[in-house]
């Protein structure tokens, strides 16, 4: 279930482009990343670390999404 966090690169050069596209498109990322709810049963005891995970699993998560229709588009 992590894997879907991770972002993997086939090249330097897909990387490049892919932060180019996200960065174009700030907008759309922003609005999946507000309907983003996987991982939200996540607690961790500590609000502040909860609320820190959950963040940074759901921009890894909309990032995997978002890398994925990029790829199908540019195919």
């Amino acid at each position: 279930e992590l894997l879907k966090v991770v972002l993997f690169f086939n090249t330097e050069d897909e990387k490049l482009q892919f932060e180019f596209y996200v960065n174009k498109n700030q907008k759309h990322f922003e609005t999946k990343l507000k309907k983003s709810k996987e991982f939200n049963h996540i607690n961790t005891g500590n609000k502040t670390r909860t609320d820190d995970y959950k963040q940074k699993l759901h921009v890894g998560l909309v990032l995997n999404e978002m890398l994925e229709d990029w790829r199908n588009t540019n195919k």
